[in-house]
């Protein structure tokens, strides 16, 4: 009966007290379980039947030669005092504490072994008004056995349950601690877009006088201008339109990372976006040996698309083509109507 009470728990605290209970049940006065701290040279006390909890852990037991629970460690076997007045003066400081918490005449030590290691000792005392005797080991060697068993069996699930409940605060830590960095990568990623638009915006207005400026110096609202001023006024032209096309692609980037961005769809004639687009990166082909063949029927090609953003996806297209051949290359654009969709 007791074995299977003590087996059919496995929270620590529960066994201790099946353990101690047990003894009771078989007819001794008092049980008191001392288990050996790791690292440290003294047996500590964990539940007693005749103290409470706080009580019983503040009796800690030195393991030299002298104790009576460093003997039976020491020894791995049972320690035996018929008569605790007759027991050797020489020996009462190492066990003092010990005795203190003794009532019975006499006194005796089990060990509690698993897998070849002393775990603790448990110390009983008195059947009854009778003392003790050799006889009691028999019965006590089987019940520690299963004791120091079920005890090692309790101490795993305890650390585990441990690790468990710490990995558990150390991922719910960690968890809070990514959701925190996660918002305040959102909040500049924000700021960030926002700081670009305002820029992009800002960049804007400047550019437009600039071009303005040069288009009217250029048609000789400033007085005659010159072949080499000409030059430069196209030159200021073209890198005002690159500098227009790259603030465009930062708000539109800026636009795309908000999700603000909204697809303003016409039908159009694709033909005419091609043509459009090829015509505003010719500048580019200046000094190289390309060309950029269009190969179209001359039909409508006119399909519902945003006319803005597909220039840009075939100027782009266009220009990487242009900047990544120098050599002499043509680049063939061709667009096909089928009953279903346009190639």
């Amino acid at each position: 009966e007791i074995d299977k009470s003590m087996h059919g728990v496995i929270e620590f605290n529960s066994y201790l007290q099946k353990i101690i209970g047990g003894i009771i049940k078989l007819g001794y006065n008092s049980a008191s379980l001392f288990l050996v701290v790791e690292g440290e040279n003294y047996a500590q006390g964990v539940i007693s039947s005749d103290l409470s909890k706080e009580e019983i852990m503040k009796v800690k037991v030195n393991l030299g030669e002298e104790s009576i629970i460093g003997e039976t460690i020491k020894e791995q076997n049972p320690v035996f005092i018929s008569d605790i007045k007759k027991y050797d003066p020489g020996h009462y400081e190492a066990n003092k504490d010990l005795l203190k918490i003794i009532n019975g005449t006499s006194i005796l030590c089990m060990p509690l072994i698993t897998e070849d290691k002393v775990k603790g000792v448990m110390i009983l005392d008195n059947l009854g008004q009778i003392p003790l005797t050799r006889n009691d080991l028999r019965i006590l060697e089987l019940f520690t056995t299963k004791a120091a068993i079920a005890i090692n069996r309790a101490e795993l699930y305890n650390r585990l349950y441990k690790f468990n409940r710490e990995l558990t605060k150390k991922v719910r830590e960690a968890t809070i601690e990514l959701k925190a960095k996660n918002i305040r990568l959102k909040d500049l990623d924000k700021t960030k877009t926002a700081l670009l638009s305002l820029v992009s915006h800002e960049l804007r207005t400047p550019l437009t006088s600039i071009k303005g400026y040069a288009s009217l110096i250029r048609a000789g609202k400033f007085g005659q201008v010159s072949e080499k001023q000409e030059e430069i006024l196209n030159i200021i032209t073209s890198s005002s339109d690159h500098l227009k096309n790259v603030v465009t692609d930062i708000l539109d980037l800026s636009r795309l990372v908000s999700g603000t961005e909204n697809l303003n769809l016409e039908y159009v004639d694709l033909c005419d976006i091609i043509k459009d687009a090829i015509q505003e990166v010719s500048s580019e082909l200046q000094g190289k040996d390309i060309h950029i063949n269009f190969h179209f029927h001359d039909i409508e090609h006119k399909i519902a698309l945003d006319p803005n953003k597909i220039k840009i996806v075939i100027k782009n297209l266009l220009s990487n083509a242009i900047k990544f051949n120098s050599k002499e290359v043509n680049i063939n654009i061709s667009l096909i109507d089928t009953p279903h969709f346009i190639q």
